[in-house]
């Protein structure tokens, strides 16, 4: 062999040997992470969730208080949120939560955003004592962070005020409600979904209350609101439509309940399948009208075709 062709066989070994070294923890991290994030958006959870155990296993090498070991706990957390693996996902995010805080201090944005995600967690579980102190520090961060006036603020007063709802603290909800109302049309505009929204949530309260003279103008107005903003085939739409159909219902106008009952219910199947669980929710709420309005043998098929639904549905 030349000393020519010696030279580049050991050139060309160095250069497998440079590819084949192991990656700094923090490329690989990253990697991880940002798949991860890909895959999340693409509505691939099952690939989000693997490659995000990956970036938590190589982010718990930077220390248990790296606020890159918490974004990625974080991150796991939320997908396992939206698998429904409620247990998972409360441990990680109490998890993330932590190295947050610790990392970041407590009134970062990003914890805001974490005790966030983890109240609405305690909401869908009925835990609203544990909710409720969340809640109220988001409120107050991003108040602090945004002022008084910023359009995320009233999100936050919205959610708030729909925990509330939840509890039946109607009272507690009203203000909170026309304050977020207030600065969404101010910010905003009077025709944006988040003005519907909150025209939303303030009409169910007065829906609740049993004040269906108050309650239809608003219900009326954010069914207004988000056929022209988002289109008449709009799963939003669709639940505009069943709130206005509750108000019907209560009020014994079960004609005009039912045509709304049976728009939402073609809308949410056109945008969700017909084995959504929002399809079983709005029949299961069709069946109570048709109860209430005697027509008990169509209120028993209803009512069976939404537990067929739910059957079909998961285990959390």
């Amino acid at each position: 062999m030349t000393t020519g062709g010696a030279r580049a066989i050991a050139a060309f070994a160095l250069l497998l040997a440079a590819c084949a070294k192991p990656r700094p923890p923090g490329e690989v991290w990253q990697a991880a992470q940002l798949a991860g994030e890909e895959a999340q958006r693409r509505g691939d959870l099952a690939g989000a969730a693997a490659h995000f155990r990956t970036a938590v296993g190589e982010a718990e090498r930077f220390g248990g208080q790296d606020a890159r070991l918490g974004r990625s706990v974080d991150a796991l957390g939320g997908v396992y949120l939206a698998q429904r693996r409620a247990a998972e996902a409360e441990a990680l995010l109490r998890r993330g939560l932590a190295i947050d805080e610790a990392a970041l201090g407590p009134a970062h944005p990003t914890v805001a955003r974490q005790l966030a995600t983890l109240a609405e967690l305690y909401k869908e579980q009925g835990r609203y004592a544990e909710a409720e102190p969340l809640l109220q520090r988001v409120l107050a961060v991003e108040e602090r962070d945004r002022g008084p006036e910023d359009p995320e603020v009233a999100r936050r007063l919205n959610n708030l005020a729909t925990l509330y709802y939840a509890e039946g603290r109607y009272q507690d909800a009203e203000p909170l409600l026309h304050r977020a109302l207030g600065i969404a049309e101010r910010k905003l505009g009077p025709d944006h979904p988040d003005t519907a929204q909150t025209l939303t949530s303030l009409g169910v309260v007065y829906l609740a209350e049993e004040r269906y003279a108050d309650a239809e103008p608003l219900l009326r107005q954010a069914l207004a609101i988000d056929e022209r903003a988002l289109g008449r085939e709009s799963p939003a739409v669709a639940g505009n439509l069943t709130n206005l159909a509750l108000l019907f219902g209560a009020r014994g106008r079960y004609g005009d309940a039912e045509l709304l009952y049976r728009r939402a219910l073609a809308i949410e199947q056109q945008a969700l399948g017909p084995d959504h669980p929002g399809v079983a929710l709005i029949l299961e709420d069709y069946s109570r009208m048709l109860r209430k309005a005697d027509r008990a043998s169509e209120a028993d098929r209803v009512a069976a075709r939404a537990r067929a639904i739910r059957a079909r549905q998961p285990a959390p």
